[in-house]
């Protein structure tokens, strides 16, 4: 089998690429969209172990109404409380992160909170 597929692929090249390229072509048309074949929060797929799906976990029981598949969570922690020099830098962050924005996407800079939440 290997064989002939290894004189085949050698003496055929262009035959093999253009099947290659109809194969390519015809999957395009019949493949369903991928937007609706994989949901935008697909950490669900993935098993509970995962430092990703614990962590999207934590974020919907601290965060139930602000919890997305796409959100990044900056956590600033001391082993004390914070400090006034470390909400300062929390601000520049948030103010640095808003000013990323490009063209397309313009991020959602959030409020600094800081609060003390409970994450275990």
């Amino acid at each position: 089998m290997f064989a002939f597929l290894g004189r085949f692929s050698t003496g055929h090249p262009w035959k093999l690429c253009i099947c290659w390229l109809v194969a390519g072509f015809l999957l395009t048309l019949l493949a369903p969209p991928w937007h609706s074949a994989v949901p935008p929060d697909d950490v669900r797929y993935l098993p509970e172990r995962c430092e990703s799906v614990r962590g999207q976990r934590l974020l919907e029981k601290t965060f139930p109404h602000e919890a997305h598949g796409s959100r990044l969570v900056l956590a600033l922690e001391r082993s004390e409380s914070l400090t006034s020099q470390d909400l300062a830098f929390a601000q520049r962050l948030r103010d640095d992160l808003a000013r990323l924005g490009g063209t397309e996407v313009e991020p959602e800079v959030g409020r600094i909170a800081p609060a003390i939440r409970l994450l275990v």
